[in-house]
């Protein structure tokens, strides 16, 4: 077979005629199955049959017959027209959410409190969809989102908001911070009860001589609670331990290693049963931080990314 020329193209309608006859048995009952006329459907093939520089039926008393290139035509028009068929059923599966993949991103202890419940009733909703749950730092978050290696991230959102950021911000939840002390502490004592706190209220400079646990220095926690202790009159807390989990702080606390500043989203859901004691920040240090789950800015969301979205804002009650 020479080679054909190079503006031919070879389109779907071009391998169908073609598979259609051999299927068939002939141009007859091609043309009739297809609803085109057997001269319209013969002028095809002689058109085809140019285009290529080969023949690719044979006519014989009998009928048609394939040529060795007919055979190889046949065949590379059944595999194409097949994976035409599977990219139909695919795009169809797509916009459909019977498939798809979402990729979602959060820190190693919002991923543990925020997903587990939810996945469970998503996978049952939509089994076809795979989550893929990828845990690192805010600032690895960042960047993995901002290379299109997530569609979404769970992160915080800035206290002030950035002239131009590459993200968008959905809010999910207001989150505040609560000091922990081991159980019975005597700067619980300081703690008052206060209209409108759902729990006592302890001022943080009462923790100026105590010894804290902290998050590790790259992790926005850390700076949220140093913001915290500055704003109480500790600059420079003494500091024993640094832990990256949370679960890890609160048995430290629980065994009397020291205090520690958490966030109220992690010890509302959390799963210990450790003796310690919690008290609220008074608002005036401005102890909040948005939670939201970010997208890159104008970029493509595929459907099932839409839909991870919608579903989990709504089991959040947002």
């Amino acid at each position: 077979m020479k080679n054909f020329d190079k503006g031919f193209f070879m389109n779907q309608k071009d391998l169908v005629y073609i598979k259609t006859i051999v299927e068939e048995g002939g141009i007859t009952q091609a043309a009739r199955k297809l609803y085109v006329s057997q001269p319209s459907l013969s002028q095809s093939v002689k058109r085809i049959e140019e285009a290529l520089g080969a023949t690719l039926f044979k006519r014989t008393p009998k009928g048609l017959v394939l040529t060795p290139e007919g055979r190889e035509y046949y065949r590379m028009s059944s595999k194409v027209l097949g994976i035409y068929e599977s990219f139909d059923e695919e795009i169809h599966n797509l916009k459909e959410l019977k498939t798809g993949t979402v990729t979602v991103g959060a820190t190693p202890h919002r991923g543990m409190l925020l997903f587990p419940e939810f996945l469970a009733e998503f996978y049952m909703k939509y089994p076809g969809i795979k989550v893929n749950i990828v845990e690192a730092t805010t600032d690895e978050l960042e960047m993995l989102l901002l290379n299109g290696k997530l569609d979404l991230a769970v992160l915080r959102e800035p206290a002030k908001p950035a002239p131009v950021s590459s993200f968008e911000y959905h809010g999910l939840a207001r989150d505040s911070f609560l000091v922990l002390l081991p159980k019975g502490h005597p700067v619980g004592e300081y703690a008052e009860t206060v209209e409108g706190y759902s729990r006592k209220v302890l001022d943080p400079k009462w923790l100026s001589e105590e010894t804290f646990l902290l998050p590790e220095s790259n992790l926005r926690l850390y700076e949220s609670v140093m913001s915290i202790l500055k704003m109480a009159g500790i600059s420079s807390p003494k500091c024993v331990y640094r832990a990256v989990y949370m679960e890890t702080l609160i048995h430290l606390v629980a065994a009397g290693a020291g205090v520690a500043i958490v966030s109220a989203g992690y010890w509302k859901r959390r799963s210990l049963n450790k003796p310690v004691d919690c008290y609220q920040i008074p608002e005036s240090y401005g102890t909040f931080w948005g939670v939201s789950l970010a997208t890159l800015k104008d970029s493509y969301l595929s459907r099932a990314a839409q839909r991870f979205m919608e579903e989990y804002t709504r089991y959040l009650g947002v």
